[in-house]
């Protein structure tokens, strides 16, 4: 249900946005003759234009249409492709052509995978990513490991990032587990290990 409503306001917001777009430029017309207000209203018409970009991103995310239509699978192969052309990092996929899974369970490895590469982007200075799904009959296992600087996981430090714990949340959530592998100058692993028909497990999902 959250998830449902937090797309649909991002889908009001696109139109909202759309309307101020339409109504800057349209006031830009009526103002042609005056050069100083008619530039700063294209200037508020572009800013609104690159807001829709990112909420049309932020859609996206939210609800790849890919892992709907295709799985887990593409929909992670198409979001990794994304990051590395925008963030510079090589990143290496491998799977598991196995049977697609249920709903939630991909959905959170998923929003898991979304959450790692963010930590990476921001703090890992890293140039290398590589992420592994793989399925038994009875488990999968995601594996996200990076080349950048590694941190201590016992530090208290490490308690208060907010990414891991979101991580650590979900995977629980699903009966799980959730281990980290890292050291100052060595990168780091995140590996989760959750077992299929454990949906039920811990109450509905959040998105």
């Amino acid at each position: 249900f959250k998830q449902k409503t937090a797309y649909e306001m991002l889908r009001s917001l696109v139109g909202s946005e759309m309307c101020i777009r339409d109504s800057l430029r349209t006031a830009r017309k009526l103002l042609e003759r005056d050069q100083l207000t008619a530039g700063e209203i294209e200037e508020l018409a572009e800013l609104s234009q690159a807001n829709i970009q990112d909420i049309r991103r932020l859609i996206h995310d939210l609800r790849p249409a890919a892992l709907d239509e295709l799985g887990l699978v593409p929909a992670l192969r198409e979001y990794l492709a994304r990051c590395q052309q925008e963030h510079g990092l090589v990143v290496e996929f491998t799977a598991d052509e196995g049977e697609r899974l249920p709903a939630s369970v991909e959905m959170a490895l998923f929003r898991i995978t979304q959450e790692a590469l963010n930590n990476v982007v921001k703090h890992a200075q890293a140039r290398r990513v590589d992420v592994a799904l793989m399925q038994d009959e009875a488990h999968v296992t995601l594996c996200v490991a990076d080349d950048g600087r590694g941190f201590d996981p016992q530090s208290p430090l490490a308690g208060t990032h907010v990414g891991l714990w979101s991580m650590r949340e979900r995977v629980e959530q699903l009966g799980g587990r959730f281990e980290v592998q890292s050291a100052p100058g060595t990168g780091t692993t995140v590996r989760i290990v959750i077992p299929y028909g454990s949906e039920s497990v811990g109450g509905p999902l959040r998105p």
